[in-house]
């Protein structure tokens, strides 16, 4: 059953005269295909789509901020709710994962943790975060030894 939300992003498709066949190719170009693309994807399970694809960038706009829509966001977000964990805290989980069974510290360039290690680690960086630094220091004081 559709929403209100999404039977109006169809009425505002049919007027603008595009097809449903560009929605579903993702050929489209304004917010409205772009919503309705986004909605398609996450209604048919699809994976999310990455932070450097232009529908990952949509979404992001969509959802968090500049071009932020309550209404797509709260759609969205109720068909995928799993599209906005907090990917910190996997990412922190995962290593400390590593760390409890014994596995080489991920280097930076070359796996995906390593950098996400440095940032929860560095005093200077942004995202640094006090209680997982101790923790998995705690744990591998030999993946921080110089």
């Amino acid at each position: 059953m559709l929403t209100d939300y999404q039977k109006n992003l169809i009425e505002q498709l049919r007027t603008s005269g595009v097809s449903v066949e560009m929605i579903e190719t993702g050929i489209g170009k304004s917010a409205v295909e772009n919503k309705c693309r986004l909605l398609c994807m996450a209604a048919n399970g699809e994976k999310r789509p990455g932070k450097n694809e232009t529908l990952g960038t949509a979404l992001k706009r969509y959802s968090n901020a500049g071009s932020y829509d309550s209404e797509f966001d709260a759609e969205i977000r109720k068909l995928r709710p799993d599209w906005f964990d907090d990917m910190a805290a996997v990412k922190k989980q995962k290593l400390l994962a590593m760390a409890l069974t014994g596995s080489s510290r991920p280097n930076s360039a070359k796996h995906h943790l390593g950098r996400a290690l440095i940032n929860y680690t560095n005093k200077s960086r942004k995202t640094y975060d006090d209680k997982f630094d101790a923790k998995i220091r705690a744990l591998r004081p030999d993946w921080f030894n110089k």
